[in-house]
C-alpha cells in the first residue's frame, strides 16, 4: 500500500490544471482521477484508504518541490565537477 493508481491520475490532473494551455482539457482534467477512483473501488482492487494514502503522497510531493529547487546549486556544482552541463532548452515546443 499504496499502489498509486489513483495518485498517478491525481498528479496528472494537477499538472494539467496548473500548466495546461487548452481550456477544454483543463475543464475535463478532474474527470480522470474521479474515473480512476471509481474503477479502483468498483473492481475491489484497492480500498478507500489506499486512495487517501495516494492523495497524501501526491500532496507531500507537490509541496516538497521547493527542496529540489533549493538543491539546484549543488546540482550545478556536480555538473561543473564532471566537466559537463545540463541540456539547454532549445525553445522548440514539441507539444
Amino acid at each position: 500500500m499504496p499502489s498509486l493508481h489513483f495518485g498517478t491520475s491525481l498528479l496528472i490532473r494537477m499538472f494539467i490544471a496548473a500548466y495546461g494551455k487548452q481550456t477544454p482539457l483543463r475543464v475535463l482534467a478532474p474527470l480522470y482521477p474521479l474515473a480512476m477512483l471509481i474503477v479502483v473501488l468498483a473492481t475491489a482492487n484497492h480500498w478507500v484508504l489506499d486512495c487517501v494514502a495516494d492523495i497524501c503522497i501526491v500532496v507531500v510531493g507537490w509541496q516538497a518541490e521547493w527542496l529540489l529547487l533549493e538543491l539546484r546549486p549543488i546540482e550545478e556544482w556536480g555538473f561543473w565537477v564532471c566537466r559537463t552541463e545540463k541540456p539547454r532548452d532549445t525553445g522548440i515546443d514539441n507539444w
